[in-house]
């Protein structure tokens, strides 16, 4: 059986990006042997970026914007590639695909469905229509819908749809990265947190909650993925406390997990909540939020705290950069934690996935 991975987002390091990467990596890894995996690559992404070409065949297509790509440019690849199986990793898939070809679609969120969620740029917002009216229709075709935690699941279930069990994502390829040395470098205790333009990500209050925790003023908050040039950067909070890094690499990122006291992640929306995973893994005390997927993925593993609660949240720092028993015992409900987001499974799962899909396919041609 031949399987066909869309990797438009191959070439980055977050989101939808990194689960296209672990996705390949699982595979490269544990893959069956008997199920022959292949991925299409807009021109243009490096060839370090692809994940195992020894293992894995990849095809080259014109750079194109997303709507382009997906319901122009891939289902004319997969009319002359002929797979089984198309895998479309990133909540929105092709509409026009072979009757033969079954289409597997994963599912991060449907926070693009909530008309009262405002995403943080004019660029956001247009993918967020795009994604409403490619994922309205999918819906009422012939799709196996994948979703990436019980949260999603039942997002999906609340819609009228139906998606295959939740296959959680495992962070093996990014945890073997090397780290790299950061410029400038951190140096003293800090505190890190994943931000976002998007107010779910709940930069400002997290930067609020830091500046109202009781700790020594040489501690320092470590926010990544924004640009010293967003709102909130630009207040310049804290006198120098607050440290903004814009996007990092893979490498850097690493460094950061590895040298952190704590995480905060008090997401208020997520899907999945990936750096709840990425701090289990590298060993980082986690504060997270107590709303599900947040919950359902940190377990016990974590501190869960009100997202919209900003003295709680500044509690849950004190407690948890403050005091080493606290931090440490947080570390090892970690490590009990992560492995519970294993390639290996994810690999197995997807496979079963792929299989059954295929097979409703052919079955649903044969009775035309």
């Amino acid at each position: 059986m031949r399987v066909l991975i869309d990797g438009f987002y191959l070439g980055g390091n977050r989101g939808f990006r990194r689960y296209v990467r672990e996705l390949l990596a699982a595979f490269a890894t544990h893959g069956d042997p008997a199920l022959g995996v292949e991925a299409v690559v807009p021109e243009g992404v490096p060839a370090a970026a692809l994940i195992a070409p020894e293992r894995i065949t990849y095809h080259r297509c014109p750079r194109a914007a997303l709507p382009i790509h997906e319901q122009v440019l891939l289902p004319g690849l997969v009319r002359r590639l002929g797979p089984d199986v198309l895998h479309a990793p990133c909540t929105t898939a092709p509409l026009g695909l072979p009757r033969t070809t079954a289409r597997v679609v994963t599912v991060h969120d449907l926070i693009f469905l909530d008309r009262g969620h405002q995403p943080g740029s004019l660029r956001q917002r247009i993918g967020n229509a795009y994604r409403r009216l490619v994922f309205h229709r999918l819906m009422r075709r012939r799709s196996t819908l994948v979703a990436v935690s019980e949260t999603t699941a039942r997002d999906i279930a609340a819609r009228g749809g139906r998606s295959a069990r939740p296959i959680l994502t495992p962070i093996s390829e990014f945890a073997a990265t090397r780290p790299a040395p950061l410029d400038p470098p951190i140096d003293g205790p800090y505190l890190l947190h994943i931000g976002g333009l998007a107010p779910h990500k709940n930069t400002a209050r997290t930067i609020a909650a830091f500046l109202a925790a009781d700790l020594p003023p040489a501690v320092r908050l470590v926010v990544t993925s924004l640009p010293a040039s967003a709102p909130v950067a630009e207040r310049r909070c804290g006198g120098g406390r607050v440290v903004f890094c814009g996007p990092v690499s893979d490498g850097e990122m690493a460094t950061l997990y590895r040298n952190a006291a704590a995480l905060a992640f008090p997401s208020a929306k997520e899907g999945f909540g990936l750096p709840i995973v990425e701090g289990f893994v590298f060993g980082v005390p986690v504060i997270t939020s107590d709303r599900p997927p947040m919950s359902e993925i940190a377990g016990d593993g974590a501190v869960l705290v009100d997202p919209d609660d900003t003295a709680a949240l500044a509690a849950a720092i004190t407690r948890v950069v403050g005091d080493p028993a606290v931090a440490a015992d947080l570390r090892r409900r970690g490590a009990t934690r992560a492995p519970a987001f294993s390639a290996a499974a994810m690999a197995v799962a997807m496979a079963e996935v792929y299989r059954t899909a295929a097979a409703a396919a052919i079955g649903a041609a044969a009775g035309r």
